[in-house]
């Protein structure tokens, strides 16, 4: 029997030109790696470069004991959940004053919403700095009980941001959401839901607006907290419809808030809003509890977390100028145009 060996000794492969560490097939195939997998990375880290590096957060509201139903006039609603019981509250008469507020007008009287009663800058159930503002029909005493549809908003003056010093700048919102009532934690009694819906922020100053959007959360409206028993001394674990929404800033968007306004707080105020509400158990959204929906006052607090904007500047400027040079190199070597660039700077040195 004859065996054969036989043995590649240069083994197989694509030629490769002399002087090349790479071939210009070799290259191309490194450049679409570095475009599909490195580059949206890359992306990621410069678009949030600079971001985060202060995680702790503040109330963007001192706190302001004493000061009792202070009234907001350039505080409103925008949306307070829809319109699906018009025809309800068109059949109780003059008790339905605001049943439904639309793009901050009101249906009845026909009028822009303008000023909310706000118990401002307290210190009430909230880990922080929070106010007491109006659910969605607190004028209305034949509230139909339900959440509306799912579309809510609010604008709140430049007075929420009084903690705010000119020239910071923002990389992030925590909001909180919680009802002024207590409710029993136990799931069975009461009805607690898994929702899902999305949130916006726009910012406005000097007549112009800069709006962040595409928020998407899934939050429980169960907001469980420790509450002072002041008549028995001590805390008791109560549970309230609720919730806490993390608005995350990228670099990006961090650095236009604070060219859009220049840190000018105490001339910015801010809109908030929430739609597209859905309950992960299939059920019907308008009988949901929230902490925002009824006919008295619900806790509203929000604290930020402060970037440098320069900083911010400097690592996107200089992470797009890497990325940039990078990109071009790897597309300038995968073409025939490669080795005179390469020889031209041999030649110079």
């Amino acid at each position: 029997m004859i065996v054969l060996h036989i043995c590649h000794k240069e083994g197989f492969g694509i030629a490769k030109d002399e002087g090349r560490i790479l071939n210009p097939f070799q290259f191309n195939v490194i450049a679409i790696i570095f475009i599909l997998g490195v580059l949206p990375v890359g992306v990621a880290v410069v678009s949030n470069a600079g971001s985060s590096s202060n995680e702790t957060f503040e109330s963007t509201m001192p706190t302001t004991p004493g000061v009792i139903g202070e009234y907001l006039y350039e505080s409103y609603w925008i949306d307070n959940g829809g319109t699906n019981f018009t025809q309800y509250y068109a059949s109780q008469g003059d008790s339905t004053f605001c049943v439904f507020v639309k793009d901050g007008v009101c249906n009845s009287p026909n009028i822009p919403q303008k000023g909310i009663l706000s118990y401002y800058g307290w210190e009430f159930d909230l880990p922080t700095t929070a106010s007491k503002i109006p659910q969605t029909h607190q004028l209305q005493t034949n509230y139909a009980g339900g959440s509306g549809s799912d579309e809510f908003g609010w604008h709140l003056e430049s007075k929420f941001f009084d903690n705010l010093e000119k020239g910071e700048a923002i990389d992030g919102l925590k909001i909180w959401m919680v009802e002024d009532n207590t409710r029993t934690c136990n799931e069975e009694l009461m009805d607690y839901a898994d929702l899902s819906f999305e949130g916006s922020l726009t910012f406005h100053y000097n007549n112009g607006t800069q709006t962040f959007d595409g928020y998407e959360f899934s939050k429980s409206n169960k907001y469980e907290y420790s509450k002072f028993d002041s008549i028995n001394g001590f805390y008791d674990l109560v549970c309230s419809y609720g919730f806490i929404l993390d608005f995350d800033l990228s670099g990006f968007e961090t650095l236009a808030l604070s060219q859009f306004n220049g840190g000018d707080w105490s001339n910015t105020s801010i809109s908030i809003e929430l739609d597209n509400f859905e309950r992960d158990d299939g059920l019907d959204f308008a009988d949901t509890g929230l902490p925002f929906a009824g006919t008295e006052f619900f806790n509203f607090g929000m604290e930020y977390k402060s970037v440098n904007p320069e900083e911010v500047g400097f690592f996107i400027k200089t992470g797009t100028l890497i990325l940039g040079v990078v990109t071009a190199g790897i597309a300038l070597a995968s073409t025939p145009y490669w080795d005179p660039f390469k020889n031209f700077f041999k030649g110079m040195v």
